[in-house]
């Protein structure tokens, strides 16, 4: 009796089921989209964060160059030992003058360290070495977290393993 019937019901539950799958994986395309476009602004607004603070790091150093080869200029009557000792008094007293570096003892000469806002939550710290010659060198030029990081892109309270 069942000869001149179709069986309707199995391809009926079947397209159910590849409906079910393409809904299912076109939601998951739909998340991962959103999570990509999220990272990709906030890597942007990093790299510009980055890029500024670098450009004002180079602009501060031009500057700390600037009042290095003023110092070395004032102590050109002077020769060896001397003007050595001169240069390194005469580039602490300029140096100290603008509020923006940190002198330290570096040792043989002076350490300049100043940093630069890098965008939110991270700074530039940058240190120079400068010797009794004259000549500097970069030590340090490196991006630091300043505020501790927190994953807010899921929002999903998880289960820590404690009772």
């Amino acid at each position: 009796m069942n000869q001149g019937r179709a069986h309707v019901g199995t391809a009926t539950i079947l397209t159910i089921f590849m409906l079910l799958c393409l809904s299912v994986f076109g939601m998951l395309s739909v998340v991962s989209a959103q999570a990509d476009l999220k990272l990709s602004r906030k890597t942007g607004e990093m790299v510009q964060g980055y890029y500024a603070a670098d450009a004002q790091g180079e602009q501060a150093l031009a500057r700390a160059d600037a009042l290095l080869q003023q110092a070395w200029e004032q102590t050109a009557g002077l020769a060896g030992q001397e003007r050595e000792t001169a240069f390194l008094r005469s580039a602490g007293e300029l140096l100290r003058f603008g509020e923006e570096f940190e002198l330290s003892d570096g040792g043989e000469g002076l350490v300049i360290s100043w940093s630069e806002p890098a965008g939110e939550g991270q700074t530039l710290e940058i240190s120079v070495q400068v010797t009794p010659q004259g000549e500097w060198d970069i030590q340090r030029w490196q991006v630091v977290r300043t505020e501790a990081e927190e994953d807010e892109s899921y929002g999903i309270d998880l289960w820590d393993g404690a009772a």
